[in-house]
């Protein structure tokens, strides 16, 4: 173990290039700039819901209820398989 530590030791420290530390700056701002707002999230969830709900009570089928009175009341099934 200890051998290991003193070939650690000898490492010299390199400073690195200016201009890679700009690119990394620049990489952390661009992260920064494509954070979605909370604003943005508090309107757009809400709204989302709300379509898909209106698109459920649009496009549902209407139901006849005269004739699934007659069918549940003669205990019968909808469907056309044999078994």
């Amino acid at each position: 173990m200890k051998p290991t530590i003193e070939v650690l030791e000898s490492i010299n420290k390199v400073e690195p290039s200016p201009f890679l530390y700009q690119r990394i700056l620049s990489k952390i701002e661009q992260k920064k700039q494509i954070v979605t707002s909370k604003e943005v999230l508090l309107i757009g969830i809400p709204s989302f819901v709300i379509l898909v709900i209106t698109c459920f009570m649009f496009f549902q089928k209407p139901m006849n209820s005269k004739k699934n009175d007659l069918i549940n009341g003669m205990h019968l099934m909808e469907h056309n398989s044999l078994y």
